[in-house]
């Protein structure tokens, strides 16, 4: 049977401050093994998860960037990487997705 893959909704910096002070280094290592993420932009998710460990392989990690104009067809795109049973982490410029997000 094939393993399930996961959506995690993970919490970013809101102002510019101390990653180790703000996010567990429980949380910061399992965010950095994440292979697949959805993002609101690339850009930023990339410089975040660098902020976190310099030296995280940014090319070995699949970015779906997806802005507020995102189309339904790129988010299957990004769903499709779960359904294939790898975990998914969510990250938004600022926040945490759906909970905190200004």
């Amino acid at each position: 049977m094939k393993q399930k893959g996961s959506i995690h909704l993970l919490p970013n910096l809101i102002a510019e401050s101390d990653v180790d002070q703000v996010i567990p280094r429980d949380l910061q290592s399992f965010m950095c093994g994440l292979r697949h993420f959805m993002v609101e932009n690339v850009r930023n998710a990339r410089r975040y998860l660098k902020k976190i460990d310099r030296t995280v392989d940014i090319d070995s990690i699949q970015f779906y960037e997806m802005g507020k104009h995102a189309s339904p067809q790129e988010l299957e795109v990004a769903l499709n990487a779960v359904r294939q049973g790898h975990p998914l982490g969510v990250i938004s410029d600022a926040g945490c997705p759906g909970v905190a997000d200004p």
